[in-house]
């Protein structure tokens, strides 16, 4: 793989140690699946459990999730394929669009006014129905916070992960695609959730 690129994780593994590293992810990249050592990327961790959680992949051999059957779960599912990439920095209402489209074949935007209406994650919230303001998201909602700039700036949007965890792109703090719990992103921005799919 060429360095930067980022593949498609199926699980991890330990295996050779690489400069005190014996963690092996297994990938699939440009139609080819095989194994990289975790020494040669960016990842992060410090205990074997960590991987999991942080990057939403099991240890190879472990008993699958059972599968995805409602909208949010599937969309969740694919957004969790993305931990870690980048590729969405600065992009967090597209980020949750395609993880509905790519992962449950839902277009978000359906129904909703013309595209200048939401383009960001704040104009999304509103003309998007069904606002609820509680911080307590069902897997599956969008999350939404205003700007701190300006009331009406672009804002941020994540997906909730059901138990007050949210995953999203770069949020002004952490880059890549990542978890985090509401309770601790600025609930002064807060502007509360929607579930329509």
């Amino acid at each position: 793989m060429p360095s930067g690129t980022s593949p498609n994780f199926l699980c991890w593994t330990q295996g050779q140690n690489i400069n005190g590293v014996d963690v092996w992810f297994q990938v699939t990249y440009a139609g080819l699946t095989g194994y990289y050592a975790s020494y040669y990327d960016n990842s992060s961790y410090t205990t074997d459990s960590q991987i999991t959680s942080k990057y939403g992949i099991p240890q190879c051999g472990a008993v699958p999730p059972p599968p995805a059957t409602t909208n949010g779960q599937k969309a969740i599912a694919w957004a969790q394929t993305k931990l870690g990439q980048t590729a969405w920095d600065g992009l967090c209402l597209n980020f949750v669009y395609q993880a509905y489209l790519y992962g449950a074949g839902v277009d978000i935007t359906g129904g909703l006014p013309y595209a200048a209406a939401h383009n960001t994650a704040y104009t999304y919230w509103t003309v998007v129905p069904n606002h609820h303001t509680d911080t307590n998201p069902p897997a599956g909602a969008l999350v939404f916070w205003r700007a701190a700039s300006s009331p009406t700036g672009a804002g941020h949007v994540g997906l909730s992960l059901g138990g007050g965890t949210i995953i999203s792109s770069y949020d002004g703090r952490t880059y890549g695609i990542h978890k985090f719990n509401i309770s601790s992103y600025q609930q002064n921005l807060y502007l509360g959730w929607v579930l329509n799919w």
